[in-house]
């Protein structure tokens, strides 16, 4: 069994031994939005008893932007939409926790550029018009799974008012990034000149995955509102 499957069974199994408590709901369930290097996101709790809370939630993260580089104008596109499931543990009762869980979905980078008419631009290491080129999209994917662990300072449950305040920080650990970049449109290429851009173009992408290989870890900084009922 994989680990995002053991978080998703240890969840189901507490959540199944929770409700089958003949503990009230009262004051056990609540709801909260946060921001931070996630984004900004929403989550639900459920206490399920004095030491253990269930989390989840779901977060975006978007950011587009313009950037200039071997004379071609990039449009880029940061697109992390993820769901996230996850078990805080407070050991003794109180605000501090310990969390472990899993981040479910997207999390890609896109960018693609046109370089200016008239021009020649560097691809790997040989040179081509901007006719040639057409556009050049690149997209980065950092996968779908992401285990998560880090520690926290949650009130939702330790307060007597109905609203509390969650802090929280760690890492979700990805398993590497795939990277594809492409040609669209430009000039019919001769078969020659097609297969030396084809595989320049997957000699760049090889490089992107080797530049980010060293950072797959990503850190977490949370900070939320969270109303109980």
């Amino acid at each position: 069994m994989n680990f995002t499957n053991l978080v998703i069974a240890a969840l189901a199994m507490s959540l199944v031994a929770g409700t089958a408590s003949a503990e009230t709901l009262k004051e056990r369930i609540a709801i909260g939005v946060n921001g931070g290097t996630t984004g900004v996101g929403v989550q639900g709790q459920f206490k399920l008893n004095p030491k253990i809370t269930l989390r989840g939630g779901f977060d975006s993260l978007k950011f587009d932007a313009d950037v200039d580089g071997d004379g071609i104008v990039y449009t880029g596109e940061l697109d992390f939409s993820t769901t996230g499931l996850f078990a805080d543990f407070h050991p003794r009762e109180g605000s501090f926790f310990l969390s472990g869980g899993v981040y479910l979905g997207a999390r890609e980078l896109k960018v693609s550029g046109r370089p200016a008419a008239g021009t020649s631009v560097e691809v790997g290491d040989e040179f081509f018009t901007a006719a040639e080129i057409g556009t050049l999209s690149s997209k980065l994917d950092f996968g779908s799974t992401a285990p998560f662990v880090g520690l926290g300072w949650d009130t939702t449950f330790t307060t007597k008012g109905r609203f509390g305040l969650r802090l929280l920080a760690g890492a979700a650990f990805g398993s590497g990034a795939d990277a594809t970049v492409v040609r669209t449109g430009g000039t019919t290429l001769t078969a020659a000149t097609q297969a030396r851009l084809d595989q320049e173009l997957l000699d760049e992408a090889k490089e992107i995955e080797d530049t980010v290989d060293g950072y797959n870890v990503f850190p977490i900084i949370q900070l939320g509102l969270t109303y109980k009922f």
